[in-house]
């Protein structure tokens, strides 16, 4: 009866590949297309999406809905949106995997809203364990630029040592349990295993935040005193970089060009990747390593082959008189 009714729209959108008729059942052709129409159907029923989650916990089917029906009210009831998130993320019903959905798809987000902003702030960074998984899961400008804000960031490089920790000589600041085969394993995360993860953790995040986040990354990361792991991070930036539209990306690399040396396969590719942004930058740290070589440039004849041969294809005009001036220096030497 029900296909009968609406044979005409059925026929439309099995013609246009919507839908799947095998004789027996039909089936939407695309599952996104599905979650759309049942996420626009749900809001507009005004249901309650705690009561569905809780309803379907115990299946990992109901993560693509959960997300279709959350996009689909960030973008026309934000209210509801928010209120939502919350429920979600404070209930304990709520499985852990749904709350991992809304973590990431709240740090998938390249504009965030101040609301949304504020939402982070309360529910999730004041959660240490759902902290790091945001941490894990930003994308943006707008989301390392409020990370910055908060000091997300300034508290894992600089993470504080647990004072009783150092008073009772106790060699940990946390305790792992983990579950395997009936077996259960437990060992004690010290304040260093903490402090590399944490390392890792900053350098994961610029890492593929660059280079859309390049002018706040490289702005913090000139802005942050010495720490025993700012060198490596360093050669990190620049090596994802690659975007040098922006003079504080200059300033940073004459701070740091000395320790940039120790590691020639960076500094040639910073090199290669300023060619054209500013060739007279290059030109004159290119002339330099011919000039003046040091001891880990003993053999550079590849590096400077390959930098050639790159401002040559970007730059032919001015690699000409680079190839003059080389000669020249080379004259000298002999």
């Amino acid at each position: 009866k029900l296909f009968e009714d609406n044979s005409k729209t059925l026929n439309y959108l099995s013609s246009n590949n919507l839908i799947v008729d095998d004789k027996k059942e039909l089936q939407f052709f695309h599952q996104t297309f599905y979650d759309y129409t049942f996420a626009r159907h749900f809001v507009k029923g005004e249901n309650s999406l705690m009561e569905f989650v809780l309803k379907n916990s115990k299946t990992l089917n109901i993560r693509s809905t959960v997300k279709m029906i959350l996009t689909f009210l960030r973008m026309s009831n934000e209210p509801v949106y928010l209120i939502s998130l919350s429920d979600l993320l404070t209930n304990e019903g709520t499985p852990f995997h749904v709350k991992l959905l809304i973590i990431n798809l709240i740090g998938y987000s390249f504009t965030p809203t101040e609301k949304e902003c504020s939402f982070v702030k309360k529910h999730i960074l004041s959660n240490k364990k759902l902290s790091i998984y945001f941490i894990e899961s930003v994308f943006g400008n707008d989301w390392i630029e409020f990370l910055i804000k908060e000091q997300v960031f300034q508290n894992l490089i600089f993470m504080e040592n647990n004072m009783n920790d150092k008073l009772s000589g106790a060699p940990y600041v946390s305790k792992v349990t983990f579950n395997t085969s009936n077996l259960e394993y437990i060992y004690f995360k010290t304040y260093e295993d903490q402090k590399i993860e944490n390392i890792n953790l900053f350098q994961s995040v610029i890492q593929r935040s660059l280079p859309d986040a390049r002018v706040a990354i490289v702005k913090y990361i000139m802005s942050l005193p010495d720490f025993k792991e700012k060198e490596w991070i360093v050669n990190q930036v620049f090596y994802f970089l690659k975007i040098w539209d922006f003079h504080e990306a200059f300033q940073l690399f004459y701070q740091s060009k000395e320790s940039l040396k120790k590691n020639k396969f960076t500094f040639f590719k910073i090199l290669e990747d300023t060619i054209q942004f500013d060739i007279d930058f290059t030109i004159k740290e290119f002339l330099e390593c011919i000039e003046k070589p040091i001891n880990l440039y003993s053999n550079l004849d590849y590096e400077v082959e390959r930098l050639f041969d790159e401002m040559a294809r970007l730059k032919p005009h001015e690699s000409f008189d680079v190839g003059i001036e080389v000669i020249n220096i080379m004259s000298k030497k002999r």
